[in-house]
């Protein structure tokens, strides 16, 4: 029989506050122009300003053996031990204690959404540079990777589909994915690659993108603003055009029933006096458009 929405149980899909996986833990000071290991606090902040009901999850660190089925072992506990550089190219002790807490929050999501069959946030990230001996850009552990093998090694689901919409080549990914030979069971999208044709054409082939997945059991998706065109990287996108990929995307896997995790990702900007308040109200959008679709 053909999987159709009516297929899902989607019982459990009713108004309640939108948990979000986040703890002062996944907190570090990186010594980094990048904002990335600290602006968890300022989204979430941000978030709570928008009178959206949102339920704080403290999420549990990730052991060092679930980060080795992604990454070498060797270069795991070289990472965690401060023998080896971390994302942002130093090796401080506070960005090492943080990282099994950054991906700890994605993997806790998505255990809760296999629950719920709802969605869950994780205001952390970005994750797709991280390869399986290699760090880059921000991105040490990749907690995309990590958390679909570590349920699938928990027999707790049998597919999942990853949807990363960051601005750069999910070079770090793609290097796990080629090494681990997954198969069939993990499908993976980055939209950089296709990332000016979906935007011209409105997005719409997002729903098309998801239904791919709809046999999955889960879907995370890295929804990374770094493509604004304001952005350091230089994308292309407006503010409203990254409102529509978002709405689109929780939309489509809200109509499939489909268990989301949304990880905020990457996104640097900064108005004239160094504050975060351009790239915070893009991530305000990423959480007004997971309301609209689930709340």
């Amino acid at each position: 029989m053909a999987l159709t929405p009516a297929s899902r149980d989607c019982s459990t899909l009713q108004s309640e506050p939108l948990p979000v996986f986040y703890s002062e833990r996944l907190l570090a000071d990186a010594e980094s122009p990048s904002p990335s290991a600290h602006k968890p606090r300022e989204v979430i902040a941000s978030w709570l300003r928008l009178g959206i009901k949102l339920q704080l999850l403290a999420p549990p660190p990730v052991s060092r053996r679930q980060l080795a089925l992604a990454h070498a072992p060797d270069y795991v506990d070289a990472v965690l031990s401060g023998q080896a550089d971390n994302g942002f190219g130093n090796r401080l002790p506070g960005v090492a204690r943080a990282l099994p807490h950054v991906v700890g929050a994605v993997y806790a999501a998505a255990q809760h959404v296999l629950v719920t069959r709802r969605v869950a946030l994780a205001p952390v990230g970005p994750f797709h540079l991280a390869g399986y001996r290699s760090a880059a850009a921000d991105c040490t552990f990749n907690a995309l990777l990590v958390t679909a093998l570590a349920l699938k090694q928990a027999g707790q689901v049998q597919r999942v589909g990853i949807i990363d919409a960051s601005l750069q080549p999910a070079d770090g990914s793609q290097d796990i994915l080629q090494r681990l030979q997954q198969g069939s069971w993990l499908k993976h999208a980055a939209l950089s690659v296709q990332g000016e044709a979906l935007a011209a054409a409105g997005f719409t082939a997002l729903e098309q993108l998801v239904l791919d997945m709809a046999d999955c059991d889960l879907l995370l998706y890295q929804a990374s603003v770094d493509g604004h065109w304001l952005d350091v990287n230089e994308g292309w996108l407006d503010e409203n055009q990254l409102l529509q990929r978002d709405r689109l995307l929780c939309a489509s896997a809200a109509e499939w029933c489909l268990p989301l995790v949304v990880i905020t990702g990457a996104g640097h900007q900064r108005d004239d006096l160094g504050k975060l308040e351009p790239v915070l109200r893009l991530h305000d959008n990423t959480l007004r458009a997971c309301a609209e679709a689930f709340g």
